[in-house]
């Protein structure tokens, strides 16, 4: 019951309480780094296992799924640009919902100069996602054969299997979790 003047203060609020906010982190990351899991939060080492053991929590995304979505939201963002109509019979409303969406989600984080973190990005994985699946039925809309790569890319998608015990604290061998420091700034 207190209306939209009650709203607009609490989100004044928020945004005065993330603007001002001055610390630091090592783990910290801003805005233009997320897309591409340029610095993951590094949670825990378990340092009390066997020799050749290794017990860690990482927090970051699916390289398939982020990566693939970033290319899918640049290629729907074209499109939408170079389309005349709102509506059209490639699903023009939809995407532009989509991209608007994760648009919305993604841009506030620009204007924070505080200390940001990966995980603000995650609101804008299921956009991501539906911008992947708009994308793949463009593409294949009347082409059956380029199915095929939809299946590849699905199949690449399952890289969760393997990021698994990084993402859990699964204990693996030290091997496993070398295996997937894919960039120099994946410490974990």
């Amino acid at each position: 019951g207190q209306g939209l003047s009650y709203v607009w203060r609490n989100q004044q609020s928020m945004f005065s309480y993330h603007a001002g906010l001055e610390s630091t982190h090592p783990f910290e990351s801003p805005w233009w780094q997320w897309p591409v899991i340029a610095r993951p939060i590094w949670f825990f080492v378990n340092n009390y296992l066997a020799p050749g053991l290794r017990s860690t929590i990482v927090s970051m995304g699916n390289p398939a799924v982020w990566w693939g979505g970033l290319v899918a939201l640049i290629l729907a963002a074209r499109h939408w640009l170079k389309s005349d109509s709102l509506e059209d019979e490639d699903g023009g409303w939809s995407r532009r919902v989509i991209v608007l969406a994760l648009v919305s989600q993604y841009v506030p984080w620009m204007l924070v100069s505080r200390c940001t973190f990966i995980y603000h990005y995650f609101a804008c994985v299921p956009f991501l996602v539906l911008t992947l699946a708009w994308m793949m039925n463009y593409w294949t809309k009347g082409h059956p054969k380029r199915m095929k790569w939809v299946y590849a890319y699905l199949a690449v998608a399952a890289l969760f299997i393997w990021f698994y015990p990084a993402l859990s604290g699964l204990t693996v061998p030290e091997g496993w979790i070398a295996s997937l420091r894919w960039l120099p700034s994946w410490t974990f």
